[in-house]
């Protein structure tokens, strides 16, 4: 099994301005655990983390599942207070493409308060948003993403024309 319990991933800076980054990003956790029984991903926070504008391809993770398991649980965390300050970074707050081949929980997870935003977009962002994402399980593993809070989502720069998805 694997556990990733009660972190805290917070006020971390990607704002490199000597070059521009194609690549890269901030990821707060990955798991590409392969073949155990369980990944287990609570209570942890992603908090007041910023990308740079020179970030022009980059991704902006929470938390990221590619392992293989039976099991995946992703609950109770929270995502906030979070900066884009480019026009194409990508935020994905959580990202599973996992072979998990009998049950996924995606529940209780806290994106956005209703006194810190999410995710704060500072420059007109064309990114294609997905705040939850689920894509690598089996066809026949029991799926549960419920109780999950999605608040204060800020495009502060106007003209911004990416796509903004809460549950894929």
């Amino acid at each position: 099994a694997v556990q990733l319990d009660s972190n805290i991933i917070k006020n971390l800076s990607h704002l490199s301005a000597a070059v521009t980054v194609t690549g890269g990003g901030i990821t707060g956790i990955s798991s590409a655990a392969k073949n155990t029984a369980e990944i287990t991903i609570t209570n942890n926070s992603f908090i007041n983390n910023t990308t740079a504008p020179s970030m022009t391809t980059g991704v902006f993770y929470g938390i990221v599942n590619t392992g293989a398991s039976s099991s995946l649980k992703i609950n109770n965390n929270a995502f906030y207070g979070n900066t884009i300050n480019s026009a194409t970074t990508l935020y994905y707050a959580i990202w599973n493409n996992g072979a998990v081949f009998n049950t996924i929980e995606i529940n209780g997870n806290s994106i956005g308060t209703s006194s810190s935003a999410a995710i704060n977009f500072t420059a007109a962002n064309s990114g294609s948003q997905i705040l939850i994402y689920n894509k690598g399980g089996s066809s026949s593993a029991n799926l549960s993403i419920n109780n999950n809070d999605f608040q204060n989502v800020n495009y502060a720069a106007s003209n911004g024309t990416g796509t903004l998805t809460f549950i894929s």
